[in-house]
C-alpha cells in the first residue's frame, strides 16, 4: 500500500514537472514570435522610411535640376539656342545640384564620425576640406540663382513678356528711323563724292592751263594757282564732312547690331540688385516677394541635402540593426535572439573583455531610461554627451557583442546582472582601483 501511494507521488510530481516544462516552452514560443514579429515591423518600418525618404530625396533632385536648367536658359535668353548647348546646360545644372549634396553629406558624416569635428584634421586635410567647402557653397549659389530664376519667370512671366514685347516694337521702329538716317547718310556721303570730284576736275583743267600759258602772263596763271588753292581748300573740307559722315555710318550700323545682343535686365537676379527693367526699384512689394523666392530656392536646395544626409544616417541606423540582430556574438541566429530576450546573456570571463568595453559600460550606464536599464536612444546620447554618432553605434555593438546589453522590443536594454557581476568581479590588476571606485559610483543607480 505504501509503494503504490508512493506511486502515486511520483507521478502527481512527474505531472508538474509536465506542465512546467510545457509551460516553459510555451513561454518562450510566445517570446519567440513576439520577437520575431517585432523585428519584421522594425525592418518594415524601416523599408518604408528609406522608400519615404528616397522618393522625397529624388522629386527634389529632378526638381532642383529642371528648375536650374529652366533659369540658367531663362537667365541668358537662350530661346534659339542649339541641342548641344542645352544638353551641355543640363549637365552643368545636374553637376551643380549634386555637388554641394555630395560636400553636404560628406562632410555631415565626418562631423558625425569625429567628435572633435574639423579641428582634428591636419594641415592638408583642412586645406582640402576649405576648397571642397568653397567649391560646395559656390555650386550651391548656382542652382539656388538659377531655381529662383525659374520661380521669377514663372511668376512675372506676364511682365516679362510685356517688357519684351515693348522692347520689340522700340526696336523695329528705332530700326526703321536708323535705315532712314543710314539712307540719308549715304545720299549725303554721295554728294560729298561728287564735289569732290568736280574740284578734282577743276584742279586739273586749272592746273593744265597753267602749264600751257607763258611765263608772260603772270596775273593769269595766278589767278590759276588761287583756283586750284580754292578747289583744294575745299576738298579738304568736304573730306572732313565725308569723315564725319562715315563716323555716324559705323555708328548707325553698330546701334542696329546692338539691337540683337542687348539684354533687357529681365532676370529675377536683377530685381534683387534694384536694376530690374521688369520690376522698378521703387516697387518694394514685389522686390519683397522676390527676396521671398530667393529664400525659397535656398531652402529648396537645403532640403536636398538634408534629405541626402538622413538617408544615409537611416541607411547606417538599419546597418547597425542588422549586425546587432543578426551578426552579434549573442544573437547569430533567431534560437539565441530568443534565448536574449528571455533571459538576459551572462559573461563567463571578465578577464577576456578587452579596454575599449570599459569606457562603453560607463558611458551606456550614464544614459539610461528612468527604470535604469532601457538604454536612450542614439540621438539622445549624442545630445547629451556631445559624442559622434560613429562612436556611440561602436559602444553599443560593443555591448551587444559582449552581453552587456540585449535587444528588447524597440530598444537595447542594459544587462543589469551581467554589468553588476562585472563591478564586483572588477580586475583590479589590469586596471587602477581609482577607476574602479569611479566605476562603482557611476554604477550605483543600477543597484536600485
Amino acid at each position: 500500500m505504501k509503494i503504490t501511494k508512493d506511486n502515486k507521488n511520483n507521478t502527481s510530481v512527474s505531472k508538474n514537472t509536465s506542465a512546467l516544462l510545457k509551460k516553459e516552452n510555451l513561454v518562450v514560443n510566445n517570446n519567440s514570435t513576439i520577437l520575431i514579429l517585432n523585428n519584421r515591423v522594425e525592418i518594415a518600418a524601416y523599408a518604408f522610411k528609406f522608400i519615404g525618404l528616397v522618393g522625397i530625396s529624388f522629386l527634389l533632385l529632378i526638381f532642383n535640376v529642371l528648375s536650374s536648367y529652366y533659369g540658367f536658359v531663362s537667365y541668358n535668353n537662350l530661346d534659339n539656342s542649339s541641342k548641344e548647348f542645352e544638353l551641355f546646360s543640363l549637365l552643368v545644372s545636374i553637376v551643380m545640384i549634386i555637388v554641394p549634396s555630395m560636400v553636404f553629406m560628406f562632410f555631415y558624416s565626418k562631423l558625425r564620425e569625429v567628435s572633435k569635428g574639423l579641428l582634428s584634421l591636419g594641415n592638408p586635410e583642412k586645406v582640402i576640406a576649405v576648397i571642397l567647402i568653397f567649391v560646395g557653397v559656390t555650386a550651391q549659389l548656382f542652382s539656388t540663382f538659377m531655381t529662383y530664376e525659374t520661380l521669377f519667370y514663372k511668376k512675372f512671366s506676364n511682365y516679362i513678356e510685356n517688357e519684351i514685347a515693348k522692347n520689340k516694337e522700340y526696336v523695329k521702329k528705332r530700326k526703321e528711323f536708323l535705315a532712314k538716317y543710314e539712307t540719308s547718310i549715304l545720299e549725303s556721303i554721295k554728294e560729298l563724292d561728287s564735289r569732290i570730284n568736280e574740284n578734282n576736275k577743276r584742279i586739273k583743267l586749272a592746273n593744265d592751263e597753267h602749264i600751257k600759258l607763258d611765263y608772260t602772263f603772270k596775273t593769269n596763271k595766278e589767278n590759276l594757282l588761287k583756283e586750284i588753292e580754292r578747289a583744294d581748300a575745299d576738298n579738304a573740307r568736304l573730306k572732313l564732312e565725308k569723315s564725319y559722315k562715315l563716323k555716324e555710318l559705323e555708328n548707325n550700323k553698330s546701334e542696329v547690331v546692338s539691337f540683337d545682343l542687348k539684354n533687357l535686365r529681365l532676370g529675377g537676379l536683377y530685381v534683387l540688385g534694384g536694376t530690374s527693367t521688369v520690376i522698378p526699384s521703387d516697387d518694394i512689394h514685389n522686390i519683397i516677394f522676390c527676396w521671398c523666392l530667393f529664400l525659397l530656392s535656398l531652402m529648396l536646395d537645403i532640403f536636398l541635402s538634408v534629405s541626402f544626409c538622413v538617408l544615409r544616417n537611416t541607411i547606417g541606423e538599419f546597418l547597425l540593426y542588422y549586425r546587432s540582430n543578426y551578426n552579434g556574438k549573442c544573437g547569430k541566429n533567431k534560437e539565441s535572439l530568443t534565448s536574449s530576450f528571455k533571459t538576459k546573456p551572462t559573461i563567463k570571463d571578465f578577464n577576456d573583455i578587452p579596454t575599449e568595453v570599459y569606457n562603453a559600460v560607463k558611458v551606456i550606464s550614464k544614459n539610461l531610461e528612468k527604470d535604469n536599464k532601457t538604454i536612450k536612444s542614439i540621438n539622445t546620447i549624442h545630445n547629451s554627451t556631445k559624442m559622434s554618432i560613429h562612436e556611440i553605434r561602436k559602444m553599443l555593438q560593443l555591448l551587444f557583442d559582449y552581453g552587456f546589453s540585449y535587444k528588447g522590443q524597440k530598444r537595447f536594454i542594459l544587462n543589469v546582472d551581467a554589468t553588476l557581476a562585472y563591478i564586483k568581479n572588477f580586475d583590479g590588476n589590469r586596471i587602477d582601483q581609482t577607476l574602479r571606485s569611479e566605476f562603482r559610483k557611476a554604477f550605483s543607480n543600477l543597484a536600485d
